[in-house]
């Protein structure tokens, strides 16, 4: 594919397509040529994508030498067929778990992302520090986003509350999302999570109320508004992804933060120190 201004930027590398056609083809194509191996639903649906986030100004068809790349650091893991297993009963749980999450993550409906959140969770206050120098504390999982038509929500993966940060920063909830597949950071999602942000934490417990009262299950609702109790609600909202990669998903809004899993081979979590070094081996080598 040759370079061209006003041309296509592959969103999963750097690689520049000239016309739609060819990002479609280079995303179909088989790996070891370079390609993706998507199929070609997924591959139009991306291409699409591109074409749209162009078309609506929010990012510039740039040149391939006009892209820069994350220096992510080495991961340096070990072949799997080397690797070895812990010899106590828990880290070889830990690692044969690690190791299915992993064998299983390319099947069709395998719900990847849904498995390992729980095991980033552990980590989540360490990986925000070491990545953007933030102090926060996880306050509740899937938290809920009032759909403005009725009582349904968007959840967020987590919802954080950063005491305050290594340049300065001062105190805000955090929404965290977490993606583990190439791609499927989606630009309406994005536009539910800003708008949400600027309506600021108080409406958005007022919608979780409404929400409560309308569900069959209002006792988890108020369980969840419990939870929220202790931390003053007029702080700021701040919006966190994690995907996977080296480089900020393409089209991402510049007021949302951007990690990569390329860039966790930087992370020093102290906690469950060696459960992390086992996830660093097998895991992280699959999501960049």
């Amino acid at each position: 594919m040759r370079k061209a201004r006003g041309s296509l930027q592959c969103p999963l590398c750097s690689t520049i397509a000239s016309y739609r056609n060819n990002l479609v083809t280079h995303l179909k194509g088989q790996v070891h040529n370079g390609g993706h191996g998507l199929s070609l639903t997924e591959a139009e649906r991306l291409a699409s994508e591109a074409e749209f986030q162009i078309k609506r100004g929010l990012v510039p068809a740039l040149p391939r030498d006009e892209i820069v790349e994350l220096s992510p650091a080495p991961l340096d893991p070990q072949p799997q067929g080397t690797m070895q297993r812990p010899d106590d009963p828990y880290g070889a749980f830990v690692f044969d778990l690690f190791q299915q999450l992993v064998a299983h993550k390319a099947l069709p409906k395998y719900q990847f992302e849904r498995r390992i959140d729980a095991i980033v969770a552990l980590f989540l206050p360490e990986i925000i520090r070491d990545c953007l120098g933030w102090n926060v504390r996880v306050v509740v999982p899937e938290f809920p986003i009032k759909k403005a038509s009725n009582n349904q929500s968007t959840n967020v993966d987590c919802l954080l509350f950063r005491e305050g940060g290594r340049n300065g920063e001062r105190r805000a909830w955090v929404f965290f999302e977490l993606k583990t597949d190439h791609g499927s950071t989606r630009a309406e999602q994005w536009d539910i999570y800003c708008a949400a942000a600027k309506r600021g934490m108080p409406r958005l417990c007022d919608d979780l109320r409404t929400i409560a009262n309308a569900s069959n299950q209002p006792e988890k609702y108020r369980e969840m508004l419990a939870l929220l109790q202790g931390y003053e609600t007029g702080h700021p909202v701040e919006i966190v992804y994690l995907s996977p990669g080296s480089r900020r998903p393409l089209g991402m809004p510049s007021d949302v933060h951007s990690i990569s899993f390329a860039q966790l081979g930087e992370a020093k979590p102290e906690n469950y120190a060696e459960v992390w070094h086992l996830f660093r081996q097998i895991v992280l080598p699959r999501l960049c």
